[in-house]
């Protein structure tokens, strides 16, 4: 791990024991998905819930999408399906098929039914 990346996991972990969830927001967003990605994958499942809770909508999604298979299947369990479905609504079509997919193996169906619902929906207005 590179020094820049110890120094903002430092960061991030000060902020999650301080509570201080707007810097933590602010820091996030400052922040590339990728490096973003990289920490939730070496972070604990609380520490997962408070990062995504703290980033925007659009970010959380390009985390969701860059993590790797193995914490993706962790985060669909500790996402709530319509959260999951908010995030992959922010995906571009490929990238939430491929996310769908996973969810799905996962899941059931039953997450990915409700995410074609509404955007059907939005394509006819």
């Amino acid at each position: 791990m590179a020094d820049e990346q110890k120094q903002l996991v430092q960061q991030i972990e000060r902020l999650l024991e301080s509570g201080d969830t707007s810097a933590l927001r602010e820091l996030l967003n400052d922040q590339r998905s990728s490096d973003i990605a990289e920490i939730v994958e070496l972070v604990d499942n609380e520490e997962r819930r408070a990062i995504f809770d703290a980033m925007d909508k659009p970010m959380s999604a390009e985390v969701l999408e860059k993590v790797d298979e193995a914490t993706r299947a962790e985060l669909f369990e500790l996402l709530k399906a319509e959260e999951l479905i908010s995030l992959v609504s922010e995906l571009d079509p490929d990238d939430a098929a491929d996310i769908l997919s996973e969810l799905s193996k996962k899941t059931g169906p039953s997450c990915s039914k409700a995410y074609h619902r509404p955007n059907r929906l939005r394509s006819r207005s």
